[in-house]
């Protein structure tokens, strides 16, 4: 906890400079570059897409840049309660200095030359307070953005607002020992106490970013895209290419590599597009025959919608764990030359198929009703995905056989304990996932720390201006007989009632913005985590007991006569 009761005036502009220079180096921190997913082979096999479609790749870029998104959101939210902290202690600093100033107009220093001066000061501080936060910004920048696990980010400077804004603030802090020259009187009532709803707001606002950091991180460390019976965390995958020109060689080749990793006869080898496992195809349009759907009071027979386009082989669905609630899954006779079929999850096929039986139907890929139908030969359970930038997508997902179309890269999960030549471990491909994920995670805890810091800081002075007032009615209190532990009690209270208020607001205002958006984002996200929302709110109250702490127990132990002296 930061001291509030600053011995000097050094002190005090030595904290107000290292409070805005660290609100500064937070937004630029996650400011200075653009970053993007490592890139991903698009689903392809003869599938003609829509020029609207969008491949796994352009998910994972969408999901990349919304979390940046809000990583910069949080920066601004830090940078703004920073401000507020930088002129809540030259408020604390108005209370040492105006006393001085009143005299210096007393003996004849004039108004202007007095607000000239601390024009200078504020701004000479602006300068010392832009320069470090820049400086730990731009190194803190490279130790973020060097550690992506990704292609290297492009950097630009956007920092020119906040370096205005910071300046502003330092600067109109500055002035506000003069509010003791508005009479020529050597005594003058204390300055209005800022009301406790703002260091209030700057824990709520911190709360929210911390939550949302412990909320990726937890997301990071619990097993994902494992199935229910947990099969694809204990196989291998393999990527597999073929430059096969025709699409029937191309098949060919992946059955005979299907033949070969599952030739026990017990082994499931699924073979799906880049990224499928995960989660991850391409979304693009497609039209359903609905039969007699009644949408918006008239019946229509076709439905246009998005969906998630996988290509699966037939232990695909075995290996990820999804029942098959209606029809069959895919056979190895679904293969080029044969019928085009296509198996949908359960929330297309109930929601785009008249009654929703959707077994015996027809879809028209690409949004093409002059195309090739697929015939619906089954629906499986929606499944969670768990590749980042699946939950940009539709929830309505439609598979493809991939012997009927074989991408030129594909993957290969094999499962067993004999690792299969130039495989991986499924647990080391997740890794590739989480480690982007993580990393956002782990930005977020820190501007979270940070916001929380800042706000420590901004109560605790805000809380020293509040006491301060409150000092002759604690002389009242003392001078009549109150104990000690009264007084402190008197101060503790309202601070533990604002620290309880920054927990309200942050679970009714900022958190409900922020958190659902990460739960949207990073699939697998329960967004309302009560446990980890009230140990965290346990912090804030804490924070905001310990920053009145001080001088509360200074009120206490002061002479009656030191406390109305003071005002």
């Amino acid at each position: 906890m930061v001291p509030i009761a600053l011995s000097t005036r050094r002190h005090a502009l030595t904290l107000i400079v290292a409070t805005g220079a660290v609100a500064l180096a937070v937004l630029i921190a996650v400011s200075m570059g653009s970053l993007a997913p490592a890139p991903m082979p698009g689903v392809d096999g003869g599938l003609l897409w829509h020029p609207s479609a969008r491949d796994a790749t352009a998910l994972q870029s969408a999901a990349v840049s919304e979390l940046l998104g809000w990583l910069r959101v949080a920066g601004w939210s830090a940078l703004a309660v920073g401000v507020v902290s930088v002129l809540a202690l030259f408020g604390h600093l108005a209370g040492a200095v105006g006393a001085e100033l009143v005299i210096h107009r007393a003996v004849g220093a004039s108004r202007r030359a007095l607000v000239g001066r601390s024009l200078m000061g504020g701004l000479g501080l602006a300068v010392v307070t832009i320069a470090v936060g820049t400086v730990a910004g731009l190194i803190a920048a490279g130790g973020a953005f060097g550690s992506w696990p990704g292609p290297a980010p492009s950097w630009h400077w956007g920092a020119t607002v906040p370096l205005v804004l910071l300046s502003m603030a330092v600067v109109a802090g500055s002035l506000f020992p003069l509010t003791g020259l508005r009479t020529r009187r050597l005594a003058e009532p204390p300055a209005a106490v800022p009301p406790l709803t703002i260091p209030a707001l700057q824990l709520g606002l911190a709360l929210a970013i911390t939550v949302a950091g412990a909320m990726v991180v937890r997301r990071v460390g619990d097993t994902i895209a494992a199935g229910p019976d947990g099969r694809l965390a204990g196989g291998w995958l393999v990527t597999v290419s073929s430059n096969e020109p025709g699409l029937d060689r191309r098949a060919a080749s992946y059955d005979s590599l299907l033949r070969q990793f599952g030739a026990d006869g017990t082994t499931l080898a699924s073979l799906t597009n880049a990224g499928g496992h995960l989660g991850l195809g391409t979304v693009d349009r497609l039209v359903t025959d609905c039969g007699q759907c009644y949408v918006g009071g008239i019946f229509l027979k076709w439905r246009d919608l998005d969906a998630g386009y996988h290509t699966v082989s037939a232990d695909t669905f075995d290996a990820k764990g999804f029942k098959v609630v209606e029809g069959r899954a895919f056979k190895a006779t679904d293969r080029i030359g044969s019928r085009p079929v296509a198996v949908v999850n359960v929330h297309l096929a109930r929601r785009y198929f008249e009654e929703g039986r959707a077994i015996g139907r027809d879809v028209f890929l690409g949004g093409r009703l002059g195309g090739t139908p697929y015939r619906v030969i089954g629906v499986v359970d929606d499944g969670l995905p768990a590749g980042l930038g699946a939950g940009q997508g539709p929830l309505e997902q439609i598979y493809l056989s991939s012997l009927q179309h074989p991408s030129r890269t594909m993957e290969i999960w094999v499962g067993g304990t004999s690792e299969p030549s130039g495989a991986i471990p499924y647990r080391a491909y997740l890794e590739r996932q989480r480690a982007v994920v993580r990393w956002f995670g782990r930005w977020f805890a820190i501007e979270g720390a940070m916001a929380l810091l800042l706000g420590a800081i901004g109560t605790g002075a805000l809380l020293w201006l509040w006491v301060r007032a409150l000092r002759p009615e604690l002389g009242i209190r003392r001078a009549v007989g109150a104990p000690r532990w009264r007084v402190v009690a008197e101060v503790l209270g309202p601070a533990a009632k604002t620290g309880l208020g920054g927990a309200v607001a942050g679970v009714i205002f900022f958190g409900p913005v922020l958190w659902p958006e990460m739960s949207r984002i990073v699939t697998g996200i329960p967004w309302w985590q009560p446990g980890l929302i009230v140990s965290i709110a346990g912090v804030l109250v804490a924070v905001a007991v310990g920053a009145a702490l001080i001088p509360a127990v200074a009120a206490s132990r002061a002479r009656c006569v030191d406390l109305w002296a003071d005002q």
